[in-house]
């Protein structure tokens, strides 16, 4: 076989004066990037801009036919390559025309340690943008918002960092909130009892710590309610299967209204099973939805998408490399769906957390920015 490719001088000649099987780009100016060309039968081959040309022995068995077949095959790869070559050199304007390099003028340049005084101006637009009160069903930009100083600001409606949490008990009034999912979520339903003095717990029979919660406040008629998903559902403790029950069938459980809200997470325990899984069970959440939303189209709904969790723990089963996929394919699946979306990812990401249950700062900020949907 002999292999005609571009380059300079990729190779010595055999001891034997016999001519060295490869081709050599003998004119530096054509700026060709080195290929390499099979072909049939001993040659010597040159890259030039009209073509490739075989310019010595094709050995001594070797009929002037064959040098012509060679030679024509030579021929119609070079036209593909050049073809290609001025196709890619179209796209790439930074190719100058004497030596085809590419211009790094403002790639890894240093920064003069003597910068001189700088002169500081005052801004003319003193007036910020004003931001739209945050609403059900507004599409998120990328990022999300960012944190600064503990308090998470988002990007895309304002959000108030103090007065929906100052007035969560006038806010929740009335209310009958449903929150579906992992344990990520009963950390809400805790909270909301922690900061609610008149909040308090009905003890439901049931053990554990995955049994349901449900917290209620007789003066101001605030019913809150904690259930976790279906399966799958995986942990280290004990839990009872007896009132386990699918999100989406739970969803159609309940006649909804005004006063209804549903919260849903789903995500933690879908990472260490098939996409696909956790696909079809957001499409099922997602009918169920659309079903209660044509009962009762007051009903409010929101996604509180799984958080990112800590990194050296069964890294190839239920890793944030599993968590970011479904994390943009729940995202896809509801972004045109009139819910609201609480980014417990973008948070926990900006608040470095690296923990599968956040910290408080962290479930405060994701309540405030429930509540200033509702307030």
């Amino acid at each position: 076989m002999c292999l005609a490719s571009g380059g300079e001088n990729r190779g010595t000649a055999p001891e034997n004066d016999n001519p060295q099987t490869t081709a050599h780009r003998t004119s530096s100016q054509e700026g060709l990037p080195t290929s390499t060309v099979p072909l049939t039968g001993p040659c010597t081959a040159i890259l030039t801009r009209r073509g490739l040309r075989l310019v010595a022995y094709l050995g001594t068995d070797q009929t002037d036919e064959r040098h012509k077949t060679l030679e024509q095959q030579l021929d119609d790869l070079f036209q593909r390559f050049w073809h290609k070559l001025k196709h890619k050199a179209d796209h790439h304007k930074q190719i100058s025309v004497p030596n085809h390099r590419v211009l790094r003028s403002n790639i890894g340049v240093e920064i003069p340690m003597d910068t001189g005084s700088i002169a500081v101006v005052s801004c003319q637009r003193n007036i910020a943008d004003v931001k739209p009160k945050c609403r059900i069903g507004m599409p998120m930009p990328y990022p999300s918002g960012y944190f600064l100083n503990n308090v998470w600001h988002s990007n895309f409606c304002n959000l108030s960092s103090y007065e929906p949490l100052s007035q969560i008990n006038e806010c929740l009034a009335g209310k009958l909130i449903y929150l579906m999912g992992d344990s990520t979520l009963r950390q809400w339903i805790e909270y909301f009892q922690k900061h609610m003095k008149s909040l308090k717990f009905f003890n439901l029979p049931g053990h554990g710590l995955h049994k349901r919660y449900l917290a209620l406040d007789i003066d101001r008629n605030i019913y809150i309610q904690w259930k976790k998903h279906g399966h799958p559902f995986v942990s280290s403790v004990g839990y009872t299967v007896k009132d386990c029950a699918y999100i989406a069938r739970e969803i159609d459980e309940l006649p909804g209204s005004p006063n209804t809200i549903v919260v849903i997470t789903l995500g933690q325990h879908f990472r260490g099973f098939p996409v696909h899984l956790f696909i079809r069970r957001l499409l099922n959440v997602r009918r169920a939805i659309e079903r209660i939303f044509l009962r009762s189209p007051e009903t409010k709904v929101f996604l509180k998408v799984e958080n990112s969790r800590d990194m050296n723990t069964d890294v190839e089963r239920i890793s944030d490399f599993h968590g970011y996929i479904q994390y943009l394919i729940l995202k896809d699946i509801f972004k045109r769906h009139n819910v609201g979306v609480i980014d417990a990812w973008e948070m926990t990401i900006a608040f470095a957390s690296y923990n599968l249950h956040p910290p408080e700062t962290v479930i405060r900020n994701q309540i405030n920015t429930f509540l200033s949907y509702l307030c």
